[in-house]
């Protein structure tokens, strides 16, 4: 649509195709620059329409080579692996995060830190500076050391030679645990992620607790492996017998009222001095608030007067509260997450199925706990099938229009069967970089199939031109196809990246502007230059 409409509206009036006897060039060294580029393209266009004058005669062997190549192309396709983001680890700084036991002091986890900072003035090279941070709210036990560094090109330590140099000094301290992270990050889902999903909470994270510890022992390409659960503070878990309760004459809020009000205390009233309002709280002692045995002594006043315990029909023992509890679609879950080098060849999609075998082999299934792989791997396999979607929803409104545009159904055909060529350049592209697929990558060959469909209505619309003005078939497709590659030419602006090449040969009597003649007139008719025509029509 653009390349048939705006496209010759805007250049019209725009551009000028002036030779180079209307503007001589004067100056020598851009004279002689000139001249050996019309030589060698000149000499490309000559050798290309050899090429295609052989391909034309040989139509057979042309179109059994092309298949052949493309359908190599598509099975590589097939076997690529995705990443939802390109990754990177070129930054200009580097975090090293500590976690420790919950109830760490946060004096302790400082002097830990501080330990590192002064290994990393010793050991790294080129930091502009270190910001230290401990705790965050109540917490004491986690802190962060920031080393920021110079733009990636004057670095002298890079990120992974920090982390190199600092992992042998923070592998050996028992009960901490170091991750690093580096480069930006377009996603907040990790390229590793295990999902376990139970209604039991010790029973999921012991499973957690064993999958990380699978992945870390085969998978050492894995980093900063972590686990989304903390093993929580401790806490009493008071279950109440609802049937003995009732037998006593005791309600379920009204045990752990009392309970709570022994342990915690209540607000009796509050006491005014000099004009301060200080809260009077009435609680049990420390000394009998110790044990579980002070707990279950705890005793309720029945409606007979008699002073009842609670261990009669409340059953308490030690457990651990969550610092945080993770729900999706309503179920509880832990992730086991770590990341992936951006120096790897692997790719999320890969990765998901590597850990997914690992897990099949290794990993025993426990009761009431559910298993996946999730993360990157999950969101590409979401995304795909809309993506995929989408292409096949523009090319049929695209192919609408240009049919409506052409007046014809065969023309938009013989342009979008060059479309899945396009994937012979990419795939081999990324065969010979041997770079990742990523979401990115999906976008370009968006942007690439326009370009292809842009030169295909710029080919297509010129050899109906050609034949409309009495030229042979063969002779319609070898000349335009050379006119394709020339840089003069729209599509091969494309070809050659818009060379400034404004100084072409062409002779001042043949500056006809094709953009303003989309009509030839022949005798007392108009025709159209789009006229339906397959260069490999017998």
């Amino acid at each position: 649509m653009v390349a048939i409409t705006i496209v010759p509206v805007l250049c019209g009036p725009v551009l000028r195709l002036d030779t180079r006897v209307q503007k001589p060039l004067k100056i020598p060294a851009i004279k002689f620059m000139d001249d050996s580029l019309e030589r060698f393209f000149s000499a490309q266009e000559k050798g290309y329409k050899k090429i295609l004058e052989f391909c034309l005669r040989n139509r057979f062997l042309t179109i059994s080579l092309v298949f052949v190549i493309l359908v190599s192309a598509l099975l590589n396709l097939t076997a690529f692996g995705l990443n939802l983001f390109p990754r990177s680890n070129t930054d200009d700084s580097l975090t090293v995060s500590l976690n420790l036991p919950l109830g760490t002091t946060r004096s302790h986890t400082q002097g830990l830190l501080e330990n590192l900072q002064e290994t990393v003035k010793r050991e790294v090279k080129g930091y502009t500076r270190l910001v230290l941070s401990v705790g965050g709210g109540s917490s004491g036990n986690s802190g962060s050391i920031q080393i920021m560094l110079p733009a990636p090109k004057d670095q002298t330590d890079t990120p992974n030679s920090i982390r190199t140099k600092l992992t042998p000094f923070t592998v050996n301290i028992p009960g901490a645990e170091f991750s690093f992270s580096a480069g930006r990050r377009f996603s907040s889902r990790s390229p590793v992620d295990v999902e376990i999903r139970s209604k039991i909470q010790e029973a999921s994270l012991e499973a957690a607790q064993e999958v990380k510890r699978i992945i870390a022992a085969t998978l050492p390409e894995v980093l900063n492996l972590d686990i989304s659960l903390d093993k929580g503070s401790p806490e009493l878990l008071v279950k109440i017998d609802r049937d003995r309760a009732a037998i006593f004459g005791f309600s379920v809020s009204q045990i752990a009222r009392e309970i709570r009000s022994s342990v915690y205390g209540t607000t009796a009233t509050t006491f005014d001095s000099s004009g301060e309002a200080l809260d009077v709280v009435v609680r049990l002692r420390e000394e009998d608030r110790q044990t579980l045995s002070d707990i279950k002594s705890i005793f309720l006043i029945s409606a007979s007067g008699a002073r009842i315990p609670v261990s009669n029909f409340v059953s308490i023992s030690n457990s651990t509260a969550p610092q945080t509890i993770n729900r999706e679609n309503k179920e509880r879950i832990i992730h086991v997450q770590g990341d992936l080098p951006a120096t790897t060849r692997l790719t999320s999609t890969e990765m998901a199925q590597i850990v997914k075998k690992v897990l099949d082999e290794n990993y025993i299934p426990r009761e009431h706990v559910t298993v996946s792989v999730g993360g990157e791997s999950a969101d590409v396999e979401t995304y795909l099938p809309v993506f995929i979607l989408i292409i096949a929803v523009a090319v049929f409104l695209v192919y609408g229009v240009m049919a409506s545009q052409f007046e014809s159904f065969v023309d938009p055909l013989i342009i979008f069967f060059s479309i899945p060529l396009m994937f012979i350049g990419v795939v081999w592209i990324y065969k010979i970089t041997n770079d990742n697929f990523s979401l990115f990558s999906m976008i370009g060959v968006i942007a690439l199939a326009g370009v292809v469909v842009n030169n295909g209505i710029v080919l297509v619309d010129y050899t109906n031109t050609l034949r409309a003005r009495g030229v042979p078939l063969f002779e319609a497709c070898a000349e335009a196809g050379r006119r394709d590659v020339h840089p003069h030419h729209p599509s091969g602006h494309h070809a050659f990246g818009a060379f400034p090449r404004q100084g072409h040969r062409e002779h001042p009597t043949h500056r006809e502007n094709p953009f303003r003649r989309p009509y030839r007139q022949r005798g007392d008719d108009l025709i159209p230059h789009s006229r339906a025509l397959s260069c490999f029509q017998p």
